[in-house]
Parts: structure tokens; sequence; C-alpha cells
């Protein structure tokens, strides 16, 4: 019995004892208990046993109507008399405490899945929709409905008056895909065993909710606003729709920056797909990285809040999710939508000296917000801990789908048990430097991080965990690691964690190295579930160098490098043979446009004796920084030997053409284009080929071969938009700039273009107006920004 519709029992004093009994048929009986709902919850009711004349068993959860108790026959009349489905000629007696209240042989309606001839309405008929929102790296007490006195998030703080707003809510580990594995799933990492971004995938078998809704009649759409959720990493499996289009997005230094797109694509983007659902119920999950770094909110944002960098990314953040909310009321589908607002992790700030994230677990990375709204859910605060493993439980009871078994996650609508452990882990320091896990229980009012010592905090009265209890209450610490030792050895994970440490993907595992998140395995010392601690690995003894390392990658991708430098050298002294510093510096360096420097840091790495083909990669990177183009191409020829990334070969083609070997650049070209007519990069490379022989035809016939390919590529038709503009076809040009803006409204390069259209048509309050926009869009530091402010501000001056 799985579906019906659950009333609010407020006011009512529903007897737990009470037992509907039906006859089947002649000899087998069948009973059903159910209990009061809790307080401020419409939840449904819940079916404990079967017995028949031969045996007893468990039933799955059964939804039944809640009645007074002084009216049971009128109301149980009332229960028949649904439409759902008819079952002829079934005995149904009311008893309580044994003695019959009622009997009658009806035609029965019936809302079960276990009585023959009687289809369950299927979920689809309630038609209740699900957004699940998440907002990457962001803490709970960096919002206005969370206290924060100086953000101004009024779109997330009008929802949450409207919801049910957990207060301590905590993410399984503080790392983007397996915390959202966790969400999606509603398992913990050591069951579902995703365990860091890049060297993880999820496993084949694993339900996620969009599995257990699309299988249901639901539509399920996924928008994805960063590269850790992409493809390679598994969560698409059983989307109907998985948009991870990033298209045009600012250049960054790679390898070092995750493949992003702004808050304003991402909602633009979920709206244009919901505008697209057929009548039937949907699933659409939404990911909002932008309170990740690099920190580059629009200039708007970052004036607002100057000294707040990360405040300034949830602001934005918050706007777009406003318009995401007030486009899904605009297309009449608020009433019947389930709205659930969380994050997957939080970042450190400083607090408990952690700068970032993934390593530790103190509260500023995983106390993470979330918020439940939607039909039948009354608005109000909830203080006990949760998990984010429990939104699985949570939406599938308020859709009416019986959830798989042994979830970790436990519906909201219901008080926890007693004995309940919300679990947290990282493993990102064993996995990435050989140190020790981090593990965390919160229960009974306590949060115990385990560790070398552990510590022990009040999880009720000291969330900025100042006071460490372990001596204090060190029984009670005691017994908490027990069970949380316990809990990790018993849990039977379907995966060992070597068995489920995979790479996606070569190319994958490049830019993740880069990162810091790829490691040999060889780096990891022990393989069990639980990992040994050893006193001098413990992470929190070496928040330096992890913190040097995210700084550092985030000021290159910022475009500072002089402070970069000096972090990193400052780091590279006292650990001169670190490979993932020297890496740091080689490309800081390169950014800063000193080929020489990279050079000399490129050979001590290789002094070191490095045969990997990526540092091979980067090694020919820093001698084409310094010029020695014959040297860049040596190295990347010889990483194609270890490695057939296609990407050394689209880097070969432009070391080529840069020597000036164009007979060279059209038969590498020709081979890769035949392989794959639509490479992108293969494409955009024979465009640049056909530009160092002036060869305008030969360019335009490159971007209309991209264009055919993908007529969405927003970067093809600004790039014919060139071509046109460059050869004084302004009302071509104009039509490819304009067509790069429909396709992708944030390009604000292709708004660039329409101001030199204008310029050259001598419209300057035309070509004013496009460069204020594209400044008040841009961030502050970027190139294009302070292209198109200076572009601006001569206009002024020859309007003066």
């Amino acid at each position: 019995m799985t579906h019906a519709v659950a009333l609010e029992a407020s006011g009512w004093s529903v007897p737990s004892a009470t037992l509907i009994w039906a006859e089947r048929e002649p000899g087998t009986w069948s009973f059903l208990t159910f209990s009061p709902a809790t307080p401020g919850i419409a939840r449904p009711i819940i079916s404990t046993t079967a017995k028949t004349n031969t045996h007893e068993k468990a039933l799955r959860p059964v939804l039944l109507f809640i009645f007074p108790p002084q009216n049971y026959e009128n109301s149980l009349l009332a229960m028949l008399s649904h439409e759902n489905c008819v079952i002829p000629s079934i005995a149904l007696e009311l008893r309580i405490g044994g003695r019959v209240r009622f009997s009658r042989l009806v035609n029965i309606i019936v809302l079960s899945t276990l009585v023959a001839g009687c289809s369950a309405p299927q979920p689809g008929k309630e038609e209740l929709n699900v957004i699940l929102i998440s907002m990457d790296t962001t803490r709970a007490d960096h919002l206005g409905c969370y206290g924060h006195k100086s953000i101004r998030t009024p779109h997330i703080d009008a929802l949450a008056q409207a919801s049910l707003r957990f207060d301590r809510c905590f993410s399984a580990v503080p790392i983007t895909l397996p915390s959202h594995t966790t969400m999606l799933t509603g398992l913990y990492p050591t069951r579902h065993s995703v365990r860091d971004n890049g060297t993880f995938t999820v496993p084949q078998g694993i339900p996620t909710l969009a599995t257990i809704l699309g299988n249901a009649g639901w539509r399920t759409i996924g928008v994805i606003g960063a590269f850790p959720l992409t493809r390679p990493f598994g969560l698409d499996r059983d989307f109907d729709i998985w948009n991870e289009d990033f298209g045009t997005r600012k250049k960054q230094l790679l390898p070092l920056a995750f493949e992003q797109r702004p808050a304003d694509r991402v909602t633009r983007t979920a709206l244009r797909l919901l505008e697209d659902n057929p009548d039937r119920p949907f699933f659409l999950f939404v990911h909002y990285f932008d309170p990740h770094r690099p920190w580059e909110a629009p200039a708007l944002y970052a004036k607002q809040y100057r000294n707040s960098p990360y405040d300034a990314e949830i602001a934005f953040t918050d706007a777009w999710i406003g318009q995401l909310l007030e486009g899904v009321e605009g297309m009449g589908l608020a009433e019947r939508t389930i709205v659930i607002l969380t994050a997957d992790h939080g970042e450190g700030l400083s607090d408990h000296e952690e700068e970032t994230h993934s390593f530790l677990l103190y509260n500023g990375t995983i106390r993470v917000p979330l918020l439940l709204s939607g039909p039948r859910i009354k608005p109000g605060v909830i203080e006990r801990p949760v998990s984010l493993a429990d939104i699985v439980p949570t939406v599938l009871e308020l859709v009416g789908i019986e959830p798989p078994e042994a979830l970790d996650g436990m519906s909201l609508l219901h008080p926890a048990p007693d004995d309940r452990i919300i679990y947290s882990e990282s493993l990102a320091g064993r996995l990435q430097h050989g140190w020790n896990d981090m593990r965390a229980a919160v229960a009974d009012g306590r949060k115990l991080i385990l560790g070398t010592p552990s510590e022990l905090y009040d999880v009720q009265q000291d969330l900025p965990e100042v006071n460490d209890l372990r001596e204090v209450e060190a029984e009670t610490a005691r017994d908490l690691e027990n069970r949380l030792r316990l809990a990790i050895e018993s849990v039977g994970a379907p995966h060992t964690l070597k068995e489920s440490f995979s790479v996606a993907d070569e190319d994958i595992k490049a830019g993740l190295e880069a990162l810091g998140y790829v490691v040999a395995e060889d780096v990891v010392r022990d393989w069990s579930e639980l990992g040994t601690l050893v006193a001098e690995d413990d992470p929190r003894l070496h928040l330096n160098l992890i913190e040097v390392q995210s700084i550092a990658r985030s000021l290159i991708n910022e475009g500072n490098i002089p402070l970069a430098l000096e972090i990193v050298d400052a780091a590279v002294a006292r650990e001169p043979e670190d490979l993932k510093l020297l890496r740091l510096e080689v490309v800081a360096h390169i950014a800063g446009g000193d080929g020489e420097a990279a050079v000399i840091y490129a050979n001590r790495m290789e002094a070191l004796g490095v045969p990997d083909p990526r540092d091979l990669k980067l090694f020919g990177m820093a001698r084409r920084a310094a010029g020695d183009l014959n040297g860049a191409l040596g190295y990347i020829q010889h990483a194609q030997v270890l490695d057939a990334d296609p990407r050394l070969r689209h880097l070969e083609v432009e070391l080529l053409g840069g020597l000036g070997r164009m007979d060279e650049v059209q038969v590498l070209l020709d081979e890769l284009l035949q392989q794959n007519p639509c490479d992108r990069e293969s494409l955009r490379l024979l465009g640049i080929s056909r530009r160092r022989t002036h060869d305008l035809d030969g360019m335009e016939e490159a971007y209309l071969r991209m264009l055919e390919c993908d007529p969405r590529d927003a970067r093809a038709h600004y790039n014919l938009g060139n071509v046109r503009l460059e050869r004084g076809d302004l009302d071509d040009a104009e039509a490819s700039f304009l067509k790069a803006v429909e396709v992708e409204p944030s390009y604000g390069t292709a708004r660039f273009g329409l101001a030199l259209v204008a310029i050259d048509r001598g419209d300057p309050g035309s070509a004013r107006r496009l460069l204020e926009r594209v400044v008040a869009s841009e961030p502050i530091n970027s190139g294009l920004g302070r292209k198109a402010a200076a572009l601006l501000n001569q206009l002024e001056e020859d309007n003066e």
C-alpha cells in the first residue's frame, strides 16, 4: 500500500491502538495500525504488520486517512467513497482494543498495490513537482534567514518564511561530488562509495532521486553550475535532461580552474527547460556554483560587498534564485511544487584556521542551510540535527512513493529515533596526501570529531565550536567515539575504498591533478574503510600546506600573480621538493608572463624524476611561455608517446602554427577532423590557422562548420561576427553578435562586439550603452571589463 492523501490531524486525538481489519478472501485477514501525526506536519500513517491465516509479514508504508475517534463510522464511509479503485465485496471491520466497532460488506475503495485487481494511483496523479536547489560552498550562517546581519538575501529569506527551516543540517562530506551524491541518493559516503571530486564515480546500480522519480513518471532535469558534477562522474545517470553547457565562460588559466557558469545562466537555462515541460510532474535539480572560489561577482555586488567577496557571490546567487522561483510562479506551477534549498557544504573562512573546505569537519564547512516548502508543509523552525541524506526519503514521502530499503537518511516529517547518529567525513587528506581521515558524529546534543586528539562540542549551544568538552565529558566522548567506529565498521559498503577509487577519464585526471584532487594510489597508506590514525598525519597539523595550495590557485585565477607567487615562494622554501607546490610555481610564472622563471621550476620538477605526461605538457607550456617553441614542441610530442590525450595534439597544432609550419598544421587538423568532424577545438584551431594566413573566407568556413555541428555555439557566432566586422559587413556582423547574445545573454564579449559595430556606424550613444552594460556585468579585474571601461572612457573623452 503506497499512495493516498494524508490529512492533518491538528487537534485530533487518534488512538495508536486503532486497527483496521480487512478480509481479502475467505479465511485470510490482515490488519493495519496507525499513530498520531506529528504536530505541524501533514504526515502519512504507517502500517506495521499484516497477519494472514498462515504467516505474518512486514508491510511497506501505507497511507490512510485520519479521522476523529468520535466519528469513525461516517469518516470511514467517506474514505470508502474515494475513486482510486474498486475491490468488490471485501468484509471490513474496525476494531479498538479487540472489540468490533464497525463491520460491513462493501465495495471498498482501497489505496493499495498489494490487493489483487486494484491498480495503485500513479504518483503523477498527485502532480507535485519537485525543485531541489543546491548552492555550492554556502555556509548556513551567511544567509539572512540564519542570522547573518550584513548580507541581503531577500529571496532566500522569503522562501524561508514559507518553509520548514532546519537550523542544524549537516553535510556528510565537505566536497562537492560526494556531498551531492549523498543529497541525491540518501546514502552516506560509506555506502555510496564516492569520497572525493574527480577520483570517484557514482557506482552503477545505486538509485538516485532521479531514478526513483523518473521510474514513477516524473520528468527529470538537472542544470549544473560546474565541472565536479559533470557526466563523467555519474550523477547524471537516469536524468532525462542533464544540462552542463558551460559555453563561453571567461578564459581561465587551466588546468587550475573548475569549468563553471554563473547563476544567471543557470537560472535562464533551468527556466527554458521548464517551459518545454510536457504535461506531467517534473523533478528539477539546480546547482549554483558561484559561492565557490574564485569569488568574481558582477561589479554591482562586488562593490556592495567590497570587504566580503564571498558574501557578494551569495547575494548574486540569491538574486537569481529569486528569478527562478518567480519564473516557476509565473508558469502557474508554484502551488503544486515542493521546493528544497540547501548547500553541499560551507567554507572555512578562517574558522579553526581553515580558509577553504574539503579537509576538516568544523561547522563552517559542514553546517548547511536546509529549507523545505510545499503543499501541506507548515512553516516553522526545526532545531534537531538532520543530514543531507534525509532529503531523498522526505521527498519520496511527500509525493507518495515508497523509498528504497536501507537508506541512511530518514524522512524529515517524523521525529528521529533517540539513537540516531548524523555522520560526516573527509577522506581528502588520506586520498590526496596520505594523511589521516577525518570523521564526525552528531548525537544526543553533542558533536564528536574523531582525531588525534578527538574533539567534542555542544551542538545546541556552541555552533562556533569554541569550547572543546572532550576532557570535561570524557565518558560521553568515549561513548560517541565507540558508536561512530561501530557505525563505520558495520556499514557493509557495496565497494571497498580501493575498488571505488576510479578516475573516469585521463583528460579529467590531468585537469584535476593541478587542482590537487588526484594522486597516485601509492600515496594512500591504508585502504581500509577506517584508516589508521597517526598523530603527525592529522590534517589539522597541515593546514598551512592546504591553504597555500587553495589560496594560490584562486589568486592565479583572479589574476593576482604577485601575491600568489609570494605565498607559493614561501611554501616552496619550506617544502622544496613538494611537486604540487612546484607545479603552482610553474603555472603562476606562466600566468605572470615570466617564462624563464617557469622553465627554472619546470627543470626542478624534472630533476625529481617525474615521467608523468601531464607534467611533460606543463614543461612544454613553460618553454612556450619562454619563447622556446621548438623546445615546447619536443615536450608535447614526447608526452603524446605516453598519452593519447587529443588535447596534446591540439597543443601541437598551436605550436606548429607559431613556428609557421602550416603544412603540418593542415595535416594534423585533417586527421583530427576526420576522426571527429565536429571536434570543437579542432574547428577553432582551423579558424586560427586561417587567420595566420589572412584567409577570411577560410575563417568564415571554419566557424560555419562549428555552427552546423552546434547552432547554439555562442562563441562560434561571436567569432563569425568578428570575421564579418573585419570585412566591413556591419549588418552581418551585428546579426552574428546578436545571435551570440540570444544564445547566451550573459556573453559580455558579444555585447562588446555590438559596441564596435555601433562605433563603426557612427552611433556612439548606442556604443556607450552597450559598454556600460558590459562594465556593470563583468568582474572589475577581468580583461574584458578593463577593455570595455577603457573604450567607454575614450568615447566620453571624444564626446567632450
